[in-house]
């Protein structure tokens, strides 16, 4: 898959998960749009990499929106979008459930659909996807 010349938006990119992500799409050749709530790391990283930066909460609508304009105006109508948003505390990720581990699905707003939460992937043990249910 090519990737040079692409817009993507990375939600809480400018730390762990998020902020390798970005990194390697970067390296890639894409141009990258950081959300985070963390203005300081996000700025850096957005600078470092050539990207922008847009502060924003996965969990309320007109802030994404926002950061959806800020990002389109500097870098096109995105192509990719990775979800690295969320808060976490100490407890088991995974739980057993009737033989299966299993994760409750996470939740993020997905501007024009407020109603409806993205419909997010999920990896079972066995490597196999589902949907999460909305």
């Amino acid at each position: 898959m090519q990737f040079k010349g692409a817009s993507a938006i990375i939600t809480g990119g400018a730390s762990g998960l998020g902020e390798g992500t970005a990194r390697r799409l970067a390296a890639e050749g894409c141009k990258v749009g950081i959300f985070d709530l963390n203005e300081e790391r996000g700025e850096a990283l957005a600078k470092e990499l050539g990207g922008v930066f847009a502060k924003v909460n996965v969990a309320d609508v007109d802030s994404v929106k926002a950061g959806f304009e800020k990002v389109r105006a500097a870098n096109g109508q995105e192509r990719i979008l990775v979800n690295c948003a969320g808060i976490g505390w100490a407890e088991k990720t995974a739980r057993r459930f009737l033989g299966r581990y299993y994760r409750p699905p996470a939740r993020q707003v997905c501007p024009g659909r407020e109603h409806q939460p993205y419909r997010l992937v999920q990896l079972r043990r066995a490597g196999r996807r589902r949907h999460a249910d909305p």
